[in-house]
């Protein structure tokens, strides 16, 4: 996994940079399109992946989930 990601505001639509064809989120289960999908940038600000707009949950290429995240926008760390 990367080691910084950084989150933006920038539709997917908008910069259609990932290969997507979800329809709803793995995580929370919320319908998204592609205004709903969030471009994230790597350390050197290169185009990612993009983020659930309802539990910001990090997405590659081909839907591949590499982050779950929480509606809260808090990220968990820790020993479970």
């Amino acid at each position: 996994m990367p080691k910084k990601i950084s989150r933006s505001d920038i539709p997917l639509d908008s910069m259609p940079v990932v290969i997507s064809t979800i329809r709803k989120c793995k995580v929370c289960k919320s319908a998204l399109n592609r205004r709903e999908k969030y471009v994230v940038f790597n350390e050197v600000n290169v185009p990612l992946g993009y983020s659930c707009k309802h539990c910001y949950s990090i997405y590659l290429d081909n839907d591949v989930l590499i982050m779950i995240g929480n509606e809260d926008n808090v990220d968990v760390f820790g020993e479970t």
